[in-house]
């Protein structure tokens, strides 16, 4: 049996986007992230250390950028994410202490799996300047006949 989620009813069409999100990317909320799932790799919290890399600063966790995106999908569909849902994503830029990081989930496609809908969704967040720093898709379970095509 599949149980939908409340905001599954109301369905997303093919091709809408989930309102986008924005993340202020500050050092003292990647210390935060990197104290509270214990991190130890300095060039996410140590600026001078992180001054003598190739990037010249530090660098927020691929991982903070990307809870964002699960927020975004976990709030509107936390049974459809949490029952066979997925996550696939790829870091492909850093992103540093001053970017503002707008994050993104686009409906693509529906398809039936045995008894259960599934939504595809194209994920990706850039920084400010319009750069791609993350891409992926994602997916959730629907229920049969939840959504419009």
């Amino acid at each position: 049996m599949v149980v939908a989620d409340r905001h599954s009813r109301t369905g997303i069409r093919i091709g809408e986007e989930l309102p986008p999100r924005l993340q202020q990317v500050t050092q003292e909320g990647i210390n935060a992230f990197h104290v509270a799932f214990g991190g130890s790799n300095p060039i996410h919290t140590d600026p001078e250390a992180a001054k003598h890399t190739e990037l010249g600063a530090t660098v927020q966790h691929g991982v903070r950028t990307l809870y964002t995106v699960f927020a975004m999908l976990f709030e509107r569909y936390p049974l459809g994410l949490a029952r066979r849902g997925a996550l696939e994503a790829k870091f492909i830029a850093p992103v540093t202490p001053g970017d503002v990081i707008s994050c993104h989930c686009l409906a693509l496609e529906r398809r039936q799996e045995d008894e259960r809908q599934i939504l595809v969704f194209d994920i990706w967040a850039m920084n400010q300047k319009g750069a791609k720093v993350l891409v992926g898709r994602a997916s959730v379970v629907e229920a049969a006949g939840s959504g419009s095509a």
